[in-house]
Parts: C-alpha cells; sequence; structure tokens
C-alpha cells in the first residue's frame, strides 16, 4: 500500500494548503518545499516508507499524506492515544472526523490490518480513515507557532503498514508494535510490584507512613526472586501544598527531612525506592524567564530552552545521588498543551505554546527533553506519567498508559514489552472503593504480569486484602504467558481474559462508565 502515495500537501504559515507535482519516483516538489518519501530499508511493506522534508526558508505548519484505502465489509478501528487514555479505546465503526494518533488498527473477516508510524518521529503523527482514503496528518510546528526550518533536512517519520493478517487482533497489533518499536528496544526489567502512596494519601503522606509501607511490602513480598518497589508520590517537596504540586526540588520537606536517609531507609526496609515530581512546574524566581506558560504564582517551563533542560537534569541526578532508584516524572504532556490527551484532536494545544526554539519541531523538542531525562537517570528506572508515548519509547521503562482502567490494560497490551512496561496504574485500596471491585482488578493485573503497584495504607489493611495482595504479588511475579482477552471488540471493558490454558471472567458490569 505505502508504494500508492497519491497526494502530499503542506500548510504554510497563513493556513493555505498546497498540493506538491510528483517529481521521479519518490519526490514531491512545491515551491521551495521538497518531500521525499522512499523505502527506509528492502521494500516498503517490510521496513517503512521513510518521509523527509526540506524548505530552505518557508515557515511551515503541517503535512497530509494521503493513499488509497478499500474499505473492508463490517471494518472495526482502533488506534492509539497521544499520552494515557481515558477509557476511549475500542474499535469501532468508520468514523471520518476520528482521529487516531500515532497508529490504527483495522479489523474485518480477513483479518488486522495495520497503518502506522515508527517510534521517536519528529512530526506529531495521527490518522483519519475515510470509505476510499487513509490520511496521515504531521504537524510539524513549534508548538503553535510556524517551523523555521532553515537549510536542514527533517525527518519526519517512517511510515508502516501491515497486510490483512488473521488471527487475534491485539496479537496482530503488538506484532506491529514491536516492528515500529525495532528501532528503540526496551530495556529488560524485571517484574515491577510494589506499593505507591497517591491513591490513598493524595499528598499527605509522610516519612513513618512511607517507612511503614515500605517494611509491609516487603514483608509481603518475601520469598519472591524481586524485590518490591516503594514509590513516595506527591507530598514530600520541599514546597508541597493542596493546591499546588510542583518545585523546587532542591529537598524534602517538614514531613520527610534528609530524603537520602528516607531512600536508605526504604533500602534497609527491604524495598527499592522510588520518587515522584513534576519536572516542569515551578515557582523558582531564576527560572521565570525561562517560563513556557506563566499561571501566576506558578508557571510552567520551556523544555526547547537549554537552561530549562540543565535544570532538569540536574533535578533528576539530585535524586539518583539521594539514592532512588526509580524516578516517576509526571505531567510533561499538559505543561506543554495545556490539555489532556482526549481533547488534543489535530491541534494537540488548548491555547498558544509558544517555544523559544522555532526552529524544531514540537515532536523533536519533547523527544529531546525525553532523552536528557534518560541520559541524567542513567540506570535507574524511569517511569513516565503523561508522557506523549510515541516519543517516550526507547526512553521510559514503564508507561503509565491509562488514568487506572481496564480498558487501556487491554487495548494498550499491545505496547507492553515492545515499547516499555505498559502501567494501567495503581490497585487503590481505601474505604471508599468495595474490595469487591478492587479484588477483580488487583487479580487482573496480578495475571497480566504488568506492573503491579498496591496504594494503599498498610497499617489499616484488613488480614483478608493482605493475604489477596501478597498473593497477587506472587503470580505476577510468576506470570510469563501472555494473558489478554478473548474478544477485544466485545466492548471497552473485555470481561473474558485467557492466558492460552485457562479463561478467567470479570464482572466489569457495576458501573460500566467509569474506569476502574
Amino acid at each position: 500500500m505505502l508504494e500508492r502515495l497519491r497526494t502530499v500537501e503542506v500548510q504554510l504559515a497563513d493556513g493555505s494548503w498546497h498540493a506538491l507535482e510528483r517529481r521521479g519516483d519518490a519526490g514531491w516538489r512545491y515551491d521551495t518545499v521538497t518531500v521525499t518519501a522512499a523505502p527506509a530499508a528492502g521494500t516498503p511493506e517490510d521496513a517503512g516508507l521513510r518521509v523527509t522534508l526540506t524548505a530552505q526558508a518557508l515557515p511551515l505548519l503541517r503535512l497530509r499524506l494521503t493513499w488509497p484505502h478499500a474499505m473492508r465489509p463490517g471494518a472495526l478501528f482502533m488506534g492509539d492515544a497521544v499520552e494515557r487514555a481515558y477509557g476511549e479505546l475500542r474499535f469501532t465503526p468508520l468514523d471520518e472526523a476520528a482521529v487516531y494518533p500515532w497508529y490504527v488498527a483495522e479489523q474485518a473477516a480477513s483479518g488486522t490490518r495495520c497503518l502506522g508510524v515508527a517510534t521517536q518521529p519528529n512530526a506529531l503523527c495521527s490518522w483519519t480513515i475515510g470509505p476510499d482514503r487513509a490520511v496521515l496528518w504531521l504537524d510539524l510546528r513549534s508548538g503553535t507557532q510556524p517551523l523555521q526550518l532553515g537549510k536542514r533536512t527533517l525527518d519526519c517519520c517512517t511510515v508502516m503498514a501491515q497486510a490483512a493478517t488473521p488471527g487475534d487482533p491485539l496479537g496482530v497489533l503488538a506484532a506491529f508494535c514491536a516492528r515500529m518499536n525495532q528501532a528503540h528496544l526496551p530495556r529488560p526489567l524485571a517484574p515491577v510490584i510494589g506499593t505507591n502512596d497517591w491513591y490513598y494519601a493524595y499528598g499527605a503522606n509522610t516519612r513513618t507512613g512511607v517507612l511503614h509501607n515500605a517494611q509491609a511490602v516487603a514483608e509481603l513480598c518475601r520469598g519472591l526472586e524481586v524485590r518490591p518497589w516503594c514509590v513516595i508520590d506527591d507530598g514530600w517537596q520541599v514546597d508541597a501544598r493542596k493546591d499546588y504540586n510542583g518545585g523546587p526540588w532542591t529537598g524534602g520537606n517538614a514531613k520527610f527531612g534528609d530524603m537520602a536517609a528516607v531512600a536508605a531507609a526504604i533500602k534497609a526496609a527491604g524495598a527499592r525506592p522510588g520518587l515522584w515530581f513534576r519536572p516542569l512546574l515551578t515557582t523558582t524566581p531564576a527560572l521565570r524567564e525561562h517560563a513556557l506558560h506563566d499561571w501566576g504564582d506558578d508557571f510552567t517551563l520551556d523544555i526547547s530552552d537549554p537552561v530549562v533542560v540543565a535544570a532538569v537534569q540536574a533535578d533528576v541526578r539530585r535524586f539518583c545521588a539521594w539514592g532512588f532508584e526509580l524516578i516517576k516524572f509526571d505531567f510533561s504532556a499538559f505543561d506543554v498543551f495545556e490539555q489532556w490527551g482526549p481533547a488534543m484532536g489535530l491541534t494537540y494545544a488548548a491555547g498558544q505554546v509558544r517555544f523559544k526554539d522555532v526552529t524544531r519541531t514540537t515532536a523533536e523538542i519533547i523527544t529531546a527533553f525525553y532523552a536528557a531525562l534518560r541520559e541524567a537517570a542513567g540506570p535507574v528506572v524511569l517511569n513516565g506519567c503523561n508522557v506523549v508515548g510515541h516519543l517516550a519509547a526507547g526512553f521510559v521503562d514503564l508507561m503509565r498508559t491509562v488514568t487506572m482502567g481496564v480498558n487501556a490494560l487491554a487495548m494498550r497490551l499491545p505496547q507492553h514489552r515492545t515499547f516499555y512496561l505498559a502501567d494501567a496504574d495503581c490497585v487503590g485500596l481505601t474505604p471508599d472503593i468495595p474490595w469487591a471491585q478492587n479484588r477483580q482488578w488487583l487479580q487482573l493485573l496480578a495475571n497480566s504480569g504488568t506492573p503491579l503497584l498496591v496504594s494503599c495504607d498498610f497499617a489499616q489493611l484488613p488480614p483478608e486484602q493482605a493475604t489477596a495482595v501478597a498473593q497477587a504479588f506472587a503470580q505476577n511475579v510468576a506470570q510469563t504467558a501472555r494473558y489478554a482477552p478473548v474478544d477485544p471488540l466485545s466492548g471497552r471493558y473485555p470481561q473474558d481474559w485467557t492466558d492460552g490454558t485457562r479463561t478467567d471472567h470479570y464482572d466489569w458490569t457495576f458501573d460500566p462508565l467509569e474506569p476502574l
């Protein structure tokens, strides 16, 4: 299919669209804009179609590539999410207004076929599908400003396709995800189990509570081949407040004190220490001139600015020096775009995003930021929450794929261990959620082999639940077979799951509109 590229169009700074004329087998041209779409290696179906662009002095907004697309009877479509998913992922009939970030899978009687772009593209990429066409939209802007590319050549993306393949749609998509990320393979990691304090403390965490949880989770994991994590979430930082969760990140507040001592105490308790931070929100006066969005007393930082990148790297290195072995960084997408993924569409940002550097695309800027975090962290585990997943693949070890939900655990399962470890969020064991519901979520995560972090005050955990948590940790570590929905076309929240040897039934019907 990829070799049948029909049209290439470019959007200039004034908003006007212009068709490029074909020049030879792989070239297209309009004014000083030249686009090349040529096989990356071998045939397009094997390795993809590499799309590059030059523009000289002409400012650009977007590029649009269109291929012929023959609809198959009864076809259903599903894409990915820009960042986390929010319960919206499912196979649905053709919707010409639907925007599919990064990739789209099409399921019909003859099998599943896929279109997508390789990870770490240099443009924000989304697909739209019509009865006779497939359109790839490449956002080339720097934030919301026209890209000033100058004389350099932009390697926009590598487009990939998968011909109709019979079998489990999510299994086909998993193989396609492995192809899209073949140049940025994730690091091999042991199973991730343990505790995170967010869903019971919500920022009201304390050193005493964290250390008690570290001891408790270590005891529940006694005898297992992996040590559990104890992740300190929001609330430890020097300026933590009920209405503010930003920096500076120079030390612990009165509740925690010396963070190096806290990390050492978690290790002594038998757990591995992890730490949360929101790198781009601060009140630090010296950084205000490097702000991207000014929200009054606090502001977010411009990640296209080398000063900002250096400051965030210094924070990461500080956490590593304290002895933390996992760093969870949060809000990097929201603090750029000022909105959540489902609202982004093809515009991405809620308002103006005016990066200091207008010579790089938004995708280039975000990818470089993730690369800088990876460099600063060294061997320490990176957990990205609210990150742009297709740009973070190859840099983060874990990605929070959802805000607590069966939906994204199922539909983004193809990304697990192909892009990163797919973290479908914690099990929040609190009196506010009935144990009958939480028990199922705990069991599903345990059986899936994906990251399993329990969020609770272990001092208040009833014995029945403590036993179930211990059993879940053991099952998670032992689980090696792929555990997936029996029928991913059955709805948002698949109820029947299998590892090929057994099938388990879960009842999500108590409140189908609320992600667990």
